[in-house]
């Protein structure tokens, strides 16, 4: 990290992580430094006094200068004095309107829509929304957070980092005010009563279900579910079996990956992952149109818990996967929805991939060792943002089958643009690490280029070749690969 990488800050332990003495390996602080319930503390005076001068002025000067380097040292950037910073650290409101408003763009852009069949947005001809589930009007219960920091909600996580949602807008205040202006009304089921809900689901146009679950620090989730599980099987599936049924759009709240058994009887599925104050004003801008979808999955959503990494209960934990950790790891298995997906109200066309090597004539591919063109069209009917994916396949039997190496987020584009897409691959992105030789190295042989719009939905491929470390093209004559 501070050799190789070039880390310029300091290394702090998280609280009563640590083992043993570990600055001889590079750790600068140990959080928090006294003994407690939790652990024992290593950096006492008696251990530090071993350490050579040279060490501890390092260890001491890294914190100095990032401290300098952003003015915690000046009078202006110092709002209270420590010990004594719990008014402001926790007593203080630091919104304004501006903040506010990032909050509501952020969320709206985290809006993931998984699955549709074309219900979505609801067309003006949707009167009656059924809003079913106690989760659509869950509250957050501050008095709670406050008192303990290992607890969230469904619009944050628990833990010592976490920001509390101190009034969250709920799917269905988020809803309600948004068919003020599209002439809906609600319907609504909040007892988490089955058949109740089904019956008012029939009777509406559409079929909104909702579902959350939280995380927190310091604890594993028991599982992958969200908490009304059942209840959106239940209900999902009685609607959608029914004689006349109805459209059933399920929303969900989640930290994280979950699976969804409901989701064949599903016409559409949104997720989001905890996203804060305005969570259902977010969900209602892309249920009723006003926002087109445009965000991507950074995980993979499984079909079952099995196959998962289940997580370890006992004192010593082995786990053996290696490199295929995450997304990599489902890789030629079923999933309900694969990492790097998120679908838009548009369509998008992916053509002319074109990947050379050291191009020095164009000023886009300067720099780069490899360098890949598509050229991208909105090819719907209205508006929307994609975000193309750029994957490597590395000819090494010890990684995964393809690594994402590029991704960008493209500006909106209007029915019918193109937009040119380069992705610049570096010397260090086309290399693996060797824990034998401890070192980064390029694999010689033929690389695979993926280029789509998630990590399963790959639009177009290419190829390139390394030998002796060097992009062909550029081969010193004298080397002789054989691939």
């Amino acid at each position: 990290l501070k050799d190789t990488m070039g880390f310029e800050g300091w290394v702090q332990s998280d609280w009563w992580a640590l083992h043993s003495f570990a600055a001889p390996q590079g750790v600068d602080q140990e959080m928090p430094g006294i003994d407690g319930s939790d652990g024992k503390a290593y950096f006492t005076p008696w251990n530090l006094n071993s350490l050579p001068g040279a060490k501890i002025d390092d260890m001491v000067g890294r914190q100095l200068k990032m401290m300098l380097r952003h003015g915690l040292f000046e009078a202006a950037n110092r709002v209270c004095e420590p010990p004594n910073c719990h008014e402001e650290l926790y007593m203080h409101s630091a919104a304004s309107p501006g903040h506010a408003a990032l909050s509501a763009e952020l969320a709206t852009k985290s809006v993931l829509l998984l699955k549709n069949t074309g219900v979505l947005p609801l067309r003006l001809g949707v009167k009656t929304i059924a809003l079913l589930g106690s989760a659509c009007n869950a509250p957050s219960d501050v008095s709670r957070q406050q008192e303990r920091f290992d607890v969230g909600s469904y619009y944050n996580l628990g833990g010592s980092g976490r920001v509390i949602a101190s009034d969250p807008v709920t799917i269905y205040s988020g809803l309600s005010e948004a068919c003020k202006k599209h002439g809906c009304k609600l319907v609504t089921e909040f007892s988490d009563n089955v058949d109740i809900a089904i019956a008012k689901g029939l009777g509406a146009d559409v079929a909104v279900i909702c579902g959350g679950t939280t995380s927190t620090e310091m604890k594993d989730r028991p599982n992958l579910s969200v908490d009304q599980e059942q209840f959106m099987v239940a209900v999902s599936k009685g609607i959608s079996t029914a004689a006349k049924k109805t459209p059933v759009v399920t929303l969900t709240m989640t930290p994280g990956a979950v699976v969804m058994p409901w989701l064949k009887y599903t016409d559409a599925v949104l997720n989001i992952f905890l996203a804060g104050k305005y969570t259902g004003t977010a969900f209602a801008s892309v249920l009723l149109g006003k926002t087109n979808p445009s965000a991507k999955s950074p995980v993979t959503f499984p079909i079952t818990e099995f196959g998962t990494i289940a997580p370890c209960q006992e004192k010593d934990c082995y786990y053996k996967e290696g490199l295929l950790v995450g997304w990599t790891a489902f890789e030629g298995i079923p999933v309900n929805f694969p990492f790097g997906h998120g679908l838009s109200f548009t369509t998008f066309g992916y053509s002319e991939l074109t990947v050379s090597v050291f191009d020095y004539k164009s000023p886009r591919c300067d720099g780069a060792a490899v360098c890949v063109h598509v050229l991208l069209q909105n090819t719907g009917k209205v508006k929307g943002v994609e975000v193309p994916q750029l994957y490597l396949g590395i000819p090494d039997a010890g990684e995964p089958l393809k690594i994402l190496r590029g991704f960008e987020r493209l500006p909106e584009l209007a029915p019918g643009q193109l937009v040119d897409v380069w992705f610049l691959l570096l010397v260090r992105d086309l290399q693996v690490y060797s824990s034998v030789a401890k070192t980064w190295h390029a694999v010689d042989g033929k690389y695979r280029v993926y280029v789509g719009s998630s990590s399963r939905d790959i639009r177009l491929t290419g190829e390139f070749v390394l030998c002796g470390g060097h992009p062909a093209g550029t081969m010193h004559p004298k080397l002789n690969c054989k691939l």
